[in-house]
């Protein structure tokens, strides 16, 4: 078919409709998948995992903080995730995580944006080593992306039980 010129749905907005405000829709989207999963009663060991490969740049300041403090207080406020580790090298790195009151990893890891999906996984299950076993998710989360919030980390947890996948 080369071109369709008659729409296949005609859509009709109510006007007290959700579709008008995007952050309600997502919320409701949220809230649904988390009554499901609650219903189903799909509780997972979570670990969150914050991976450092530059610490100049983990140490930079965004909004008052740190981006590090940043993504250990993210992964702090889900409901989802039960433990935090830090996994990266240098001595300056274990001390910030003692004062985040997190543990810490000690790895050199490099150029985490080059690694193929394969690459970063091997290096999160060698890293993790006996701790992953007690684990059923690992959500890896980075200093480069400042603007995941918990929220989004409870909806891909929800929906990595509800539809039973590996990943998301």
């Amino acid at each position: 078919i080369a071109h369709i010129s008659i729409p296949l749905m005609h859509y009709r907005q109510h006007s007290n409709s959700m579709s008008t405000n995007w952050e309600q829709r997502i919320n409701a989207r949220q809230d649904i998948k988390f009554r499901h999963a609650q219903k189903r009663q799909l509780k997972m060991q979570v670990v969150g995992l914050i991976l450092v490969d530059d610490l100049d740049l983990a140490l930079s300041e965004f909004m008052g903080s740190d981006l590090l403090e940043n993504a250990v207080s993210t992964l702090r406020k889900s409901r989802n995730v039960q433990t935090l580790e830090i996994i990266g090298g240098g001595l300056h790195l274990e001390q910030r995580a003692q004062s985040l009151n997190v543990s810490h990893i000690n790895t050199t890891i490099r150029d985490i944006e080059k690694l193929s999906f394969e690459e970063y996984l091997q290096i999160v299950r060698s890293t993790m080593g006996e701790r992953s076993s007690h684990s059923d998710v690992a959500i890896t989360i980075s200093t480069r992306t400042p603007f995941i919030t918990a929220q989004q980390i409870d909806e891909a947890i929800d929906t990595l039980a509800l539809y039973n996948t590996d990943s998301v």
